[in-house]
């Protein structure tokens, strides 16, 4: 894979004390950057080709940084690390989906690891000036995107799930 780029996300501006009073303005006064962090598995871990082009798609949606792709060519699964917006995984999510299901059959697909689709688990987790309410939001909404465009079932587990049994990811 190609080398990771560093990342460093940072408020867009940083609070300074007042040379008169003293004191620092409020956070309010700084634009706080919103960063979530998404770690997608594919079930793919063993052609390169197709994990270095999912990969290269997610690279090309403007506010979204692959942090790190970890392939297990037994497991036949790779693990992608993200980190951006809410608004720039809306675009890249769907976007790693097409990619996915085109390119992962898993009527052919052998490997150690359980899996439940082409993109196996999306997990969102919250970094950075986001709840994990608005984590959730974002799970379902991109969930039924998902679900909608490629007409596919989409389970939501965790603290998204909407059916209780499918609480526990092991359950589904």
């Amino acid at each position: 894979h190609p080398a990771l780029e560093p990342v460093s996300f940072a408020p867009a501006c940083a609070p300074q004390a007042s040379s008169t009073t003293n004191t620092a303005p409020s956070v309010s006064a700084c634009s706080m950057k919103r960063i979530i962090e998404c770690v997608p598995n594919i079930s793919e871990g063993r052609r390169t080709d197709v994990i270095d082009g999912l990969a290269q798609t997610l690279r090309g949606v403007p506010g979204l940084r692959v942090l790190d792709v970890q392939s297990d060519a037994t497991h036949n699964r790779s693990v992608f690390t993200l980190a951006g917006t809410a608004e720039a995984m809306s675009v890249g999510i769907p976007k790693l989906f097409g990619g996915a299901i085109a390119a992962i059959d898993l009527r052919r697909h052998k490997g150690e690891h359980p899996r439940v689709g082409a993109v196996d688990v999306v997990p969102f987790i919250p970094i950075e000036g986001v709840t994990m309410a608005a984590c959730v939001a974002l799970a379902t909404a991109i969930a039924a995107e998902v679900a909608a465009r490629f007409a596919l079932p989409i389970y939501l587990y965790e603290d998204a799930a909407t059916n209780p049994a499918r609480k526990n990811l092991e359950d589904i």
